[in-house]
């Protein structure tokens, strides 16, 4: 679109990729709280890895989940501006975050430990994507931000259900004989029935982003 110089159509494109990228990071996001204990349990607890250090990590993998929505419309926004010539912007934008991740990093290790470089790293993930997302609003107008809102507000509500179902699942499992096998189990049994959870609610709640999931989209291009 870029290259034709369709400026129109790249902004619906951009807005395409923001409503896909928010609608795959808040589940994730939601996704990773939820399991998060369980995981790095059941990945690392074992020999010299104690549960103190469970929760450590577990910690650190939270705040890196909060990221998550930075991170991936990152990647959408960045090659927007790739595609029109323009590698400068991006640039700019990373070494104001690199900056700023610095201090923040100094600032935050000693109150959290590491999970204030995850927090740190997280929140310069946002800061960039404020910075190219005011310029490309200056460069093709708010038409980037089409059904944005209600794909975030719909999401967000598909979250909310897949995690309550999840900690539902989590409180059941709660009452058998701990261990890392029941990491193990508790994973092998939210994960899917949470994913599926999500998937259900996105599918009554017509969030037109499942389409990246299922492969076909019946609904507009609007968002809703």
């Amino acid at each position: 679109d870029a290259a034709v110089g369709n400026f129109t159509a790249l902004a619906r494109s951009i807005a395409r990729g923001l409503r896909a990228a928010v609608f795959i990071a808040v589940a994730a996001t939601v996704g990773l709280f939820l399991v998060a204990g369980p995981l790095v349990a059941a990945l690392f607890e074992h020999g010299r890895f104690t549960g103190t250090d469970t929760l450590v990590v577990t910690w650190t993998l939270y705040f890196y989940a909060l990221g998550l929505s930075g991170f991936f419309i990152q990647q959408i926004v960045t090659r927007a501006f790739f595609s029109m010539q323009d590698s400068r912007t991006p640039a700019i934008s990373a070494v104001v975050a690199v900056f700023v991740n610095i201090a923040l990093n100094l600032t935050l290790i000693w109150s959290m430990g590491t999970a204030g470089l995850a927090l740190s790293t997280a929140i310069c993930s946002y800061l960039q994507v404020v910075i190219l997302v005011v310029v490309l609003r200056g460069r093709l107008g708010n038409s980037i931000f089409q059904g944005l809102a209600n794909t975030f507000i719909r999401t967000v509500m598909a979250a909310i259900i897949m995690g309550l179902c999840g900690l539902g699942a989590m409180k059941w499992l709660d009452g058998f004989a701990g261990g890392r096998w029941l990491d193990i189990i508790r994973l092998a049994i939210v994960v899917p029935l949470a994913a599926g959870a999500f998937l259900l609610a996105a599918k009554l709640l017509r969030i037109d982003s499942l389409s990246l999931l299922t492969g076909r989209s019946r609904l507009g291009g609007d968002g809703k």
